[in-house]
């Protein structure tokens, strides 16, 4: 333990700035630009900041579409293994109920639902893509629009 005349001496010495320690150093803060708004902070040389504030950060940030972390609004494997795609801020949808929609020009109704012919759930392409009617989802489907007869499992 360190004794009171050697913490004095150190105090001293700071006050003096005599000493070489390291909490007696000044390291000049350096003017940065704000990637955001453009006005000068000043920041320490090794500080990875790059924003003059949070709200600066955030905005530029943002959320959504407008985040760095942005992958085309495609949510992989939720809710049973279904890709998911951003419709608009807070909603998702089925990524092969939009894929049929945007084929056929018009919504789905709920009597419909779409089924993947190869049974892999993230293949999306339409033509692996037919439509049946809910209550013969599974087993043996004759399709409402083509009448075409084909088997789920």
């Amino acid at each position: 333990m360190r004794s009171k005349e050697h913490c004095e001496k150190i105090r001293q010495a700071a006050l003096k700035n005599k000493s070489g320690n390291y909490f007696t150093k000044k390291i000049d803060k350096k003017g940065r630009k704000c990637l955001t708004c453009s006005k000068i902070f000043l920041v320490y040389p090794s500080s990875p900041q790059k924003y003059c504030s949070q709200s600066c950060a955030a905005r530029r940030q943002g959320r959504g579409y407008n985040s760095p972390y942005w992958k085309g609004g495609r949510a992989y494997r939720q809710k049973g293994g279904y890709v998911r795609v951003y419709i608009s801020p807070k909603k998702y949808m089925q990524e092969h109920r939009a894929v049929m929609e945007k084929h056929l020009g018009r919504k789905l109704k709920s009597t419909e639902a779409v089924h993947h012919r190869n049974g892999v759930k993230d293949d999306n392409r339409i033509d692996n893509l037919e439509i049946v009617t809910k209550p013969h989802h599974y087993g043996k489907v004759i399709c409402p629009h083509c009448q075409k007869e084909f088997l789920i499992r």
